[in-house]
Order: structure tokens, then sequence, then C-alpha cells
């Protein structure tokens, strides 16, 4: 090799081994269990009992029809008309026990997964993941003739609508999700589930095949906090007075229920260490400050990762540093190769032909 020749492979060596940035998701393995711990009847609009194991007030429309329709599926073996459904909303407010609680209730095969445990291995495995839980679904349901719910949470690890760099995998996983959404439409034997809490992050194509089976599962308002936080505290023998009881719902606005039952153990265990299991309104005030401190933070990421704006100014502001970065690092190497080649030839004396 001449010396050109050498000189040509270290300017071209920076680019070939600039390490590439790569993604990894943690997948969260706490679950929550019992967030709605009630048993309510409410009558619908079209004047139809429906049951739903563990809601507090009344359900949404949308939420109505599906209950409505599943237990219809389940007794009459009718085809449905959208076998899918987006639960999206604040974290704590029971999207998980909520896909658990409509299959238990209609005795459906019960299949959960995590959206960032899909695609955060190595490349094609996401859509091979996919393709594997419907052929799974359709396995169960056969065997047991019984329905089978798929519940993937954390569906924007798979469908977000962004176009950051090495998002192929996801891409390909998430193409391979909707292409099964479209092979097994009005399939009665499955039916699918998909949670977020980014709901606006969502790629609108992915969006649009769920039609109006869309639900939002929001912080709970007054009157259910005052339902959630008055049972909690009775489970745990402690009886408020009214009065004190509106005040602390007043006073939680914002939390979501997972919250709420956070702050009624929390004051039971504070009175436990300090006052001989005797609870003290003190502790309940101390307790409700120390969780909206905690919970603000958290807030505001929620609040940001729903702000596609934001989020994209963000997304522009790291890609353009890591950019900056590797060719700032790109140009430095192919200054030293120069100067090393140049030190190597200067003191050479030309040869004149």
């Amino acid at each position: 090799m001449n010396k050109y020749n050498m000189f040509l492979v270290l300017l071209l060596l920076p680019a070939l081994v600039l390490p590439i940035q790569e993604v990894q998701y943690v997948a969260d393995t706490n679950t929550w269990f019992n967030i709605w711990p009630f048993v309510k009847q409410v009558k619908t609009k079209f004047d139809k009992h429906v049951f739903l194991a563990g809601w507090v007030g009344e359900l949404p429309y949308e939420l109505k029809l599906l209950v409505y329709q599943l237990g219809q599926h389940r007794s009459n073996n009718q085809v449905m008309l959208h076998n899918r459904l987006i639960l999206h909303g604040p974290p704590g407010n029971g999207k998980t026990t909520l896909a658990r609680n409509l299959a238990q209730v209609n005795a459906y095969n019960f299949c959960e997964y995590k959206g960032s445990t899909l695609v955060n291995k190595y490349v094609g495995s996401g859509a091979q993941a996919i393709e594997k839980i419907f052929t799974q679904a359709i396995e169960d349901a056969l065997i047991t003739n019984k329905p089978t719910l798929i519940f993937i949470d954390e569906i924007e690890q798979i469908a977000a609508n962004n176009t950051t760099e090495f998002r192929s995998e996801h891409d390909a996983a998430l193409r391979t999700l909707w292409l099964n959404l479209d092979q097994y439409k009005n399939d009665n034997r499955i039916f699918f589930i998909c949670a977020t809490n980014n709901y606006k992050e969502l790629h609108p194509t992915f969006v649009d095949r769920f039609g109006t089976n869309v639900v939002e599962l929001k912080n709970p308002d007054k009157d259910t906090r005052r339902l959630i936080i008055e049972y909690y505290f009775s489970e745990l023998a402690i009886k408020l007075d009214p009065t004190l009881l509106n005040r602390i719902a007043n006073q939680t606005k914002g939390l979501s229920i997972r919250s709420l039952e956070d702050m009624t153990r929390t004051v039971k265990m504070k009175a436990e260490l300090e006052n001989e299991g005797i609870v003290l309104n003190e502790y309940i005030w101390q307790v409700i400050k120390a969780i909206k401190k905690r919970n603000s933070k958290l807030s505001k990421l929620y609040e940001l990762a729903n702000n596609n704006d934001k989020l994209q100014k963000l997304m522009n502001v790291s890609s353009s540093t890591y950019y900056l970065a590797a060719t700032t690092a790109m140009l430095g190497s192919m200054l030293a190769s120069t100067i090393l080649y140049l030190r190597s030839n200067i003191r050479q004396p030309l040869r004149i032909t």
C-alpha cells in the first residue's frame, strides 16, 4: 500500500468506526392490584344493565358500549364491530386492572405484554414477537373454546409517531401489529387492548384502526376521590369525619387512584410509628404534601411527553448535540491524520524529474 492509499484510509477510518448510539428501554415490572375495589351497577343510555367490577362513578360512553358488547359476544357468540380498544391517561388509574377485569368478567383468556420488552432485543425480534402473540392467542382460543384478550401496555414503545434514528426495529414491529389487526378485524376469537400514558405520541395510522374505541382514564374528580379515600381508610379501620373527608377530597385534586391509596397507607403507617396507631389530622396533611411534591416532577414529565411540540424540540436538541459532537470528533481525527501524514513526508527532499 503506497502512502497516498494509506492517507485515504486514515481519513475514512473515523467515519467507519464512529459509535452508533443504541436506545434500550427497561420494562417496568411493577403491577398494581385492586386499584378499583368497588363493584357498581350502571345503567347505560340504551337501557341495558352493565356490570363492571372495580369501577367508581359513571362509565364513559364508549366503555359502556364495549362492556355490553363483550357480554353479548360471550352469551350469543356475536361478531363484534370493533375487537380492539385503546386505554390512555395519566399513570396510576387502573388501565391494566381494567383490562384484567374485562377478561375476568367475560371469561376470556388473558395474555399480557409490555411494549418495551417486545422491541429491545435484536433486529427482527419485535416483528416476530408480535406475530407470535396473535398466533398464540388464536391457538389458546381454539383449545379453550374461549376468546383471548391480548393486552399490550406501553404501546407507545412500538407505535410512536416520530422520525428519530434507530427506530427500524420499532417500525417493523408496528407494521406487523397493524397488519395483524387488519387480518383479525371482527374475528370473535380475539379482543385486543393496548394502553399508553402518551396518547398523542401514537402514530395516527395505528390509532385510526381503533375507530371510536378509545377511552381516556383521567385522574378521579372530587366525588370519586371522596369515595376512594373513604374506602381505603375504612379498609384500615379508620373512620373519618365527613367534613374532614370533604377537605381531603378538595386537597387531593390531581392525584391518581394509586396516589390516594398510597396516601391512606402512609398515614396509617405514620400513626403506628409515632402515635400508637392513632391518626392525627396533621399526619394526613403532611403525607398529602409529601405525595404532591413527589408527583410534581412526574406530572411535568407526563405533560412534556404529551406535548408534541416540546417533545420534538427536545429530540431535535438531543439529535443536534449528538451529531455536532460526532462531526467535531470526525474533523479532529481527520486533522490529526493529515498532520501525521505531513510530518512523515515533510523531511523528504523534493525530487525534480
